[in-house]
């Protein structure tokens, strides 16, 4: 019983009135899994986070009236630990990111993230609705009593140390603004929508409905028609925007082999507002996300090494490393594509702490970034042109642009993309033996897809690198004709 482990625990006899989990020995509770992480069962109980979704096909557990002890002579850390993580796994409101006791808030553009809870902060979250934390100690007479507390700054700080946090707290690696399409043990497809999930290493997943299935040949031009707009410099740039527009489901679902990683996707253009920030934006839409955004800083306070840790650790797996200059002088950056093994991300005033770079999908802006060979060797590189300033574009219902019509029509958008790699997954998740890029395991597979179903309207292949077309007169660009040579 625990209350052999802790002779002097008698408010255990009450824990077990209330919730028979919590009854008999130490051996049995400790062995109690805290995570279900078999992915043919993803749907796990949530209870909720304060505006997020919940999960489906589960009846949601609630949680019983609890008396939780806190650190006192009479209860050690290890005990008061133990019940208390207990009832916050039930409830799915903190989580182990990173190493840390995090929880999930909006930030910018109303996207969800995950940030460290500080002791402070721990005190109020564990001022659970429906439960009583209560201390024992010793009146002037040298009585024990039993009296309702509030927890301390120094006991949340012994509770936060505690194994007992990473035992019974779910673990997430990302949070995803869009449903998952992944594969379960029998290698079918399987989709899991919103709420938690401990498959994939944990995922939240805050999309409020699952995307539109649709079939393939409809997939296939509409993911065409948003893109018409843009102007890439060679046949195999275009191929290279789908393959773009398609690898975050693939990260996302974890459906390379070896857990294979995303390249960096870096757009170039011969002119500004050529549209490179912009696709960037448009691929996050299609995923419902707002790219985390990084700039290089030439002054101020921190480093550009830092706010790329800090955005890794907000788990959101889109990252934008915006407007790059030549070159770049980032070990970091360097590192999380090149290295094998965890990378160490390290924020503001915190301790380095892993994080699963299979799970981040990065792209960065330039007009002449200069990379190193090892970095090129794990980077696409796509041109855009810039049209000239006759050029009329698209408009949609509503006199919307492209990206704004995506974002009204995320669900749509994602079903296209889900439908392409349903239909990869349903022919056996084939490849092609193309190895003209250092992410082998990624390559492949995607050159099968484009091959396959892109081919018709984007003949060349994914790795083909064309000859790029001179640039295009700056006064032809303007629409005016080109003014005469002084010198002849």
């Amino acid at each position: 019983m625990i209350a052999s482990t802790f002779p002097e625990d008698d408010g255990a006899r009450d824990q077990q009135k209330l919730d028979p989990a919590l009854s008999g020995d130490s051996e049995n509770i400790a062995e109690k899994p805290a995570l279900n992480r078999d992915p043919d069962q993803a749907q796990d109980n949530v209870d909720h986070v304060p505006g997020l979704p919940l999960a489906e096909s589960v009846k949601k557990e609630a949680v019983r009236p609890y008396r939780l002890p806190l650190p006192s002579r009479f209860h050690s850390v290890v005990y008061c630990a133990l019940l208390i993580y207990q009832v916050l796994a039930k409830i799915r409101s903190l989580f182990i990111h990173a190493g840390c006791i995090s929880e999930i808030t909006f930030g910018d553009c109303d996207q969800a993230e995950l940030r460290p809870l500080s002791p402070s902060q721990f005190r109020s979250r564990v001022e659970i609705p429906g439960c009583e934390l209560w201390k024992d100690g010793v009146d002037n007479k040298g009585q024990r009593i039993s009296r309702e507390a509030r927890c301390s700054e120094d006991d949340a700080k012994a509770l936060m140390g505690t194994r007992e946090a990473e035992q019974w707290l779910p673990r997430i690696s990302i949070l995803s603004a869009a449903c998952i399409l992944t594969v379960c043990k029998k290698g079918t497809p399987l989709l899991l929508g919103p709420g938690y999930h401990s498959a994939l290493g944990g995922v939240y997943i805050t999309a409020r409905s699952k995307p539109r299935k649709t079939g393939v040949n409809e997939a296939v031009n509409a993911l065409l028609s948003i893109i018409r707009d843009f102007n890439p410099a060679t046949t195999s740039d275009k191929a290279r925007m789908i393959a773009a527009m398609v690898t975050p489901a693939l990260i996302y679902g974890k459906l390379l082999k070896n857990e294979a990683r995303s390249p960096l996707f870096i757009i170039e253009a011969n002119s500004s507002r050529a549209g490179k920030g912009y696709f960037a934006a448009l691929v996050a839409a299609i995923y419902g996300e707002h790219p985390s955004i990084v700039v290089p800083r030439t002054g101020g306070i921190g480093s550009f090494d830092e706010d790329f840790s800090s955005a890794l650790l907000r788990g959101r797996p889109f990252i934008l490393l915006d407007n790059l200059r030549r070159p770049v002088d980032s070990s970091h950056i360097e590192s999380f594509m090149t290295s094998p093994g965890p990378f160490h991300a390290r924020g503001f005033r915190r301790a380095p702490a892993p994080v699963d770079r299979s799970r981040y999908v990065l792209f960065a802006t330039s007009n002449g970034f200069e990379t190193g060979v090892d970095l090129e060797r794990r980077a696409v590189r796509i041109m855009l042109l810039k049209r000239p300033q006759a050029y009329k574009f698209d408009t949609y219902a509503g006199d919307l642009d492209v990206l704004s019509y995506v974002r009204a029509h995320q669900r749509f958008y994602l079903g296209c993309v889900h439908s392409i790699v349903e239909a990869w997954i349903a022919a056996g998740r084939p490849f092609t033996r193309e190895s003209r890029h250092s992410f082998t395991e990624w390559v492949k597979p995607l050159d099968w897809i484009l091959h396959e179903y892109f081919s018709n309207d984007v003949p060349a292949r994914m790795m083909d690198f064309e000859t790029i077309p001179e640039s295009v007169d700056p006064a032809a660009e303007l629409g005016f004709e080109s003014p005469e040579d002084p010198a002849e």
